[in-house]
């Protein structure tokens, strides 16, 4: 991650919202083999088979993928888990509300609807997506999770009426951050439309030149980064015999957001005493990520402090 400090007036800060889920004190602790129905094949929790000659995304009837290709058809209520396609996605999950096959990356849950209720698990699952990555990580040389893994993960398990209240509660927030958060995009692109404007178009021109960056205000200049800011990488993780050694928070790739930055999880790192003054963010520092998967790149923000 790379850093300029420069002269000039801190951007706004925005933390990002978190989003929390209502605790369960549980009544008892079961596996998740214990609660799934098992289904035709004898497999209660099953990869879903490749579908071969049907290109993604094609609707086909139940009997045509039955019969005449390797698709399995799940039906609404079947909660879905991620299990392996990149460490950032396992884990992930949800539940079906129609009829639908999937691929081999992802495995299908029946519940057993007179033990558990596949909305409340499907909320068990999400809270538990750490415990499924830090299983992906442990000794297997490409991250993934398995059909056992799922069939060992231990769930609580109220009484089925209050699993249903819980999931309704759980919902009704999910809805309220879905309105939320389609506020916050709108407000973005509103932001990014004036944005543009004001660094295309400035304020009161009325005569304009053309750069390598288009059309710009007559009295504008185009100038290389490096003239009006100070640019520097972070610290670099994995050394080994640090003298004097201090240990600090540090800002990595996810906690800087595109327009925020994201302090709920903050990690620590090993420095040297002497490199602390050196690496330290000061309140007007702008922030940029230059490392990461490709859509992670260029996102940034100004740090307050």
């Amino acid at each position: 991650m790379a850093y300029a400090r420069a002269a000039a007036r801190p951007l706004p800060h925005r933390r990002a919202q978190s989003r929390r889920s209502a605790a369960v004190i549980p009544s008892a602790i079961f596996r998740l083999a214990d609660m799934v129905t098992p289904t035709p094949g004898g497999a209660s929790v099953k990869h879903a088979r490749y579908n071969l000659g049907i290109p993604c995304g094609t609707r086909v009837s139940s009997s045509v993928s039955r019969y005449d290709t390797s698709c399995e058809i799940h039906p609404p209520g079947t909660v879905l888990v991620a299990m392996y396609g990149g460490f950032q996605k396992i884990g992930r999950t949800g539940v079906l509300q129609r009829n639908a096959a999937t691929n081999r990356a992802v495995s299908a849950i029946l519940a057993d609807r007179q033990r558990v209720n596949p909305a409340f698990l499907n909320y068990c699952l999400v809270r538990s997506q750490p415990a499924w990555k830090k299983i992906a990580a442990s000794s297997r040389k490409d991250p993934n999770i398995t059909k056992q893994d799922i069939l060992e993960f231990q769930i609580p398990l109220p009484p089925l009426s209050e699993q249903r209240r819980i999931a309704e509660i759980l919902s009704s927030v999910d809805e309220a951050v879905a309105s939320t958060q389609a506020v916050i995009e709108q407000t973005r692109t509103v932001q990014q439309s004036v944005l543009k404007r004001l660094l295309s178009k400035g304020i009161g021109h009325s005569r304009f030149k053309q750069t390598e960056f288009g059309a710009i205000p007559e009295p504008w200049k185009v100038v290389p980064l490096r003239t009006v800011a100070h640019i520097q990488t972070g610290v670099a993780k994995g050394k080994k015999d640090i003298h004097d050694p201090v240990e600090l928070p540090y800002l990595r790739v996810a906690n800087v957001q595109d327009g925020h930055i994201d302090l709920i999880e903050l990690k620590t790192i090993t420095v040297s005493a002497s490199q602390v003054e050196r690496y330290s963010l000061r309140p007007g520092d702008v922030l940029m990520t230059e490392g990461g998967d490709f859509d992670k790149l260029g996102r940034g923000d100004g740090w307050k402090g």
